[in-house]
């Protein structure tokens, strides 16, 4: 849950406590009682005390609950990205956004498209791998294992884009 909204709701909660124990408090009391009014807005206000304590405490509880939900989260999707390496390349005419990759050998490789301008793919022979031939603004990926030491060209196998230089390097160590 948002941090923020939380603060909100419970600064809401607060305020409609104090209002409703206001107006609670609010009836006149007979002059025969023996309870003064300063006595009784003590006790209002030690009560008012007392359930803001009690709603911080739910807050916070509440506070920590999502903190740890989101913690569980986070390691979940590491544990599922272990091992991954993920490279995201942009590509438009001609040219890729990086001429170079970087992995080891018997590395898990992720490589995520994303056209910026035209319609490209990315290929890699040796491992028998590419993507899908996507048009801008469309977005493809693949997954392979990089079990050759060696360097490798990746290109776009669309039209004339590898003669043009639509070209990198995936360098397996």
């Amino acid at each position: 849950m948002n941090k923020n909204l939380l603060t909100g709701a419970v600064i809401i909660l607060l305020i409609l406590a104090g209002a409703g124990f206001l107006v609670k408090n609010s009836k006149t009391q007979p002059s025969s009682s023996a309870v003064t009014q300063e006595e009784e807005d003590n006790g209002s206000i030690e009560e008012f005390e007392e359930e803001n304590e009690a709603i911080e405490e739910e807050s916070e509880a509440a506070e920590e609950e999502a903190a740890m939900e989101n913690t569980e989260d986070e390691e979940n999707a590491v544990n599922l990205q272990e091992g991954v390496k993920t490279f995201e390349l942009n590509a438009e005419n001609f040219k890729f956004s990086q001429k170079e990759i970087r992995v080891k050998q018997g590395d898990k490789v992720k490589i995520v498209l994303e056209v910026d301008q035209g319609t490209h793919d990315w290929v890699i022979d040796e491992f028998e791998t590419r993507t899908n031939q996507i048009s801008e603004g469309q977005t493809d990926s693949i997954e392979f294992v990089a079990d050759k030491i060696g360097t490798f060209e990746y290109y776009c196998s669309v039209g004339q884009h590898r003669q043009m230089g639509m070209v990198g390097k995936l360098i397996v160590e």
